[in-house]
């Protein structure tokens, strides 16, 4: 054989090895996207969360969008510049740009929009239960609510969240 075949295969073999994609169980998931939320890293949080998840996102992102256009324009300004984009980009403001503006005021309230992402999901608590199968998993935490995740190309990601009075509700309607 020749000396290139061995050089390709030396290659990729030594890039099999080197993946920057970590595969973590479910409770690993969401200590991954707890730090990236308060460490404020706006495209590592997003990597965690499931296609079908951010679709969900971008919809609820593109009712916000359409409220701005109601906005007086000198809320619009005020607005824009928390947001940290120009006026004329408001109504375009990307996934990735209003995941960032609520990282940086999850403190003062303004950040919590909860039909993009509950930030009760995020804050520190007990899982008391866990269950998994080949795709899907489940973590339930002390207060009741539930974190969902599914598995995208082999790597648990999260689907949905469950607050406390919706798994209430779940389980009356299960029984």
């Amino acid at each position: 054989m020749k000396p290139g075949f061995y050089i390709l295969l030396l290659v990729l073999s030594l890039g099999y090895g080197c993946t920057t994609t970590e595969v973590l169980p479910p409770i690993g998931v969401l200590e991954k996207v707890r730090n990236a939320f308060y460490e404020k890293k706006d495209k590592e949080f997003l990597l965690y969360l499931s296609k079908n998840f951010q679709g969900h996102m971008e919809a609820h992102l593109n009712e916000v969008r359409t409220s701005f256009s109601v906005l007086p324009p000198g809320a619009l300004k005020g607005l824009a510049k928390k947001m940290g984009v120009p006026v004329s980009r408001i109504s375009r403001i990307t996934l990735e740009e209003y995941i960032q503006y609520r990282m940086k005021n999850e403190d003062t309230g303004l950040g919590n929009d909860y039909l993009v992402f509950p930030i009760e999901a995020l804050k520190p608590g007990a899982v008391t239960d866990s269950k998994q199968t080949d795709e899907i998993a489940t973590l339930t935490f002390e207060n009741g609510a539930k974190l969902i995740f599914v598995k995208e190309q082999n790597l648990w990601k999260i689907e949905e969240y469950i607050d406390t009075e919706m798994a209430r509700n779940l389980e009356v309607i299960r029984k």
